[in-house]
């Protein structure tokens, strides 16, 4: 096998596969590893470490077909040290040797039979544009529970329905919901759950002017481009009845500039980490028209907003609530509240994008 390259390509397509390899020192080499096969000018990388394979095929010159096991983050370690310009690749006994110039660099290689191989759905699928997708899972993603005890809340929700596609993510503390109008990826009432970490791989793999197709089957989504392929392991069980925190009755609403909210958020968040808490004090006016953070003696603060209601004072985990803020694209957000102890709900004019953060106690 050997093939020659731009060194920019490579070490462009090493840095994505080099993403589902195994980091785990302890588990099995092979998953640790990349397998990069050659065949009819082209050269296809892929790795996995059987939850999450990422695969990517580019175009070679003056290849030899053949097949190849090397260890993934020394092969990218190596490929990035290389002289830029064209490089060579090419089987050297049991070595894979990397050639620029006068730089030679060897890499041990792993039998080829060693190496696992993970399905890939081949359902016809659906294809849909990405820009839309991509910021929906980025908007998404921070609700999703980090927490590996309840493995389901690690997940984003993906559901079909007849108005489009819907992603959900909730780690118990926080919601988020984000409607995707007139996407369809699977047939209306068909749901899954991927794992949120995975599915944020896609937001650096694809571009927005990309078209991916979904395909699905009962275990594994891919996300696919001509090129380039991501194939995450769905996780099992039932996903919480978010419904149930979606009815909600008339309560004080707010308007708030987006800007200010977030840099008085982010000085409560300090405030809450120097003192060892996660609770800031939330205290809404309709009388003066400000909305009041307070988080003890370091950090206090009231702002301008448009407030529509009663009074309404309640205590929050910031940090929550900056996130929530963070992940709408409007200059303004809307938010909602109805008694101390209820959901807050933020939202903004487009109504596509809807954050729910549980109150704390004060």
């Amino acid at each position: 096998m050997k093939f020659t390259c731009d060194q920019s390509m490579l070490s462009s397509v090493m840095r994505n596969v080099v993403k589902a390899a195994s980091s785990d020192l302890t588990g099995s080499t092979a998953t640790n590893a990349v397998r990069i096969t050659v065949s009819a000018g082209k050269a296809t990388f892929t790795a996995t470490n059987m939850d999450v394979t990422i695969r990517e095929t580019v175009p070679v010159r003056s290849s030899a077909d053949g097949d190849v096991l090397v260890p993934a983050r020394m092969l990218n370690d190596f490929v990035r040290s290389m002289p830029a310009g064209s490089m060579d690749v090419a089987i050297d006994g049991s070595q894979l040797r990397l050639s620029s110039g006068s730089v030679r660099m060897n890499v041990s290689t792993i039998p080829v039979e060693s190496a696992p191989s993970p399905s890939f759905p081949t359902s016809v699928g659906v294809e849909i544009p990405a820009a839309e997708l991509l910021a929906a899972v980025a908007q998404v993603t921070p609700a999703a529970s980090k927490e590996t005890n309840r493995p389901i809340l690690t997940g984003i929700l993906m559901e079909a329905r007849e108005e489009g596609l819907r992603l959900v993510a909730t780690d118990s503390y926080r919601l988020a919901i984000r409607d995707i109008p007139g996407l369809s990826a699977m047939e209306a009432g068909k749901s899954i759950v991927a794992p949120a970490a995975s599915l944020g791989l896609a937001i650096g793999l694809f571009s927005d002017g990309d078209k991916i197709k979904i395909r699905l089957d009962d275990q594994a989504v891919s996300l696919e481009t001509d090129s380039r392929c991501l194939v995450l392991r769905l996780l099992s069980g039932s996903f919480p009845n978010y419904r149930a925190l979606l009815t909600s009755g008339a309560g004080t609403t707010v308007v708030i500039e987006k800007a200010a909210f977030s840099e008085a958020l982010k000085r409560a968040c300090m405030a809450a980490t120097s003192a060892k808490v996660q609770t800031t004090k939330l205290t809404v006016s309709p009388d003066s028209g400000t909305v009041g953070l307070d988080s003890g003696a370091t950090v206090c603060e009231s702002m301008e907003a448009d407030v529509v209601g009663d009074e309404v004072k309640l205590a929050a985990n910031a940090n929550y609530f900056l996130q929530a803020v963070g992940a709408f694209d409007s200059d303004s957000v809307k938010i909602t509240m109805t008694e101390p102890v209820k959901p807050i709900r933020l939202s903004d004019e487009k109504g596509s994008l809807l954050y729910i953060v549980m109150p704390t106690r004060a």
